[in-house]
């Protein structure tokens, strides 16, 4: 059964596979058919296939310790960067996803993916995510309106980086 995320605030069929480093790519013929979002070293492995394909059936993920600073001139190359949250206290996927928006100018989607709950999805939206797969034991169903949990943030962000005192 496919699973299901949360994107732009309806929860849809998720339609992209990740590849990361636990899926084994010897050689391009090994990439699937279909949307595929892949780790950094498949995408320096596999570069010309993997663009032979196409940007709206390519995706990067970047764990924790990578920097979208490392694919910086790339990504045009790509319509999806997911970061990885390896566990929920670790938040250097916000600086990430704030530095894919505001100085990359990244227009693309951002997913979340990993161990992201349901009570960190405002925030995520603020610094620019846009889609969220939610760990398996997190309600999908009722994650939109975690979208809304505050009404008037004090503080200027991706989505409407004037604070409130000048809204």
């Amino acid at each position: 059964m496919a699973k299901k995320l949360l994107s732009n605030g309806a929860v849809v069929y998720d339609n992209w596979q990740i590849l990361d480093d636990t899926v084994e790519l010897d050689k391009a013929s090994d990439i699937p058919a279909g949307k595929v979002i892949v780790s950094l070293n498949h995408w320096r492995n596999h570069h010309a296939t993997l663009l032979a394909r196409g940007t709206e059936k390519l995706g990067l993920i970047l764990q924790s310790d990578q920097s979208p600073r490392l694919v910086a001139g790339e990504l045009p190359q790509v319509s999806v960067v997911a970061i990885n949250f390896p566990v929920f206290t670790d938040g250097r996927g916000y600086s990430y996803a704030r530095e894919l928006r505001e100085q990359l100018k990244f227009e693309g989607e951002i997913r979340a993916v990993g161990d992201v709950l349901i009570d960190q999805l405002y925030a995520m939206r603020r610094c620019g995510f846009d889609s969220f797969v939610l760990r398996k034991d997190e309600d999908i169903e009722s994650a939109n309106s975690y979208l809304s949990t505050f009404t008037f943030p004090y503080q200027g962000a991706v989505d409407d980086p004037r604070p409130l005192w000048h809204r």
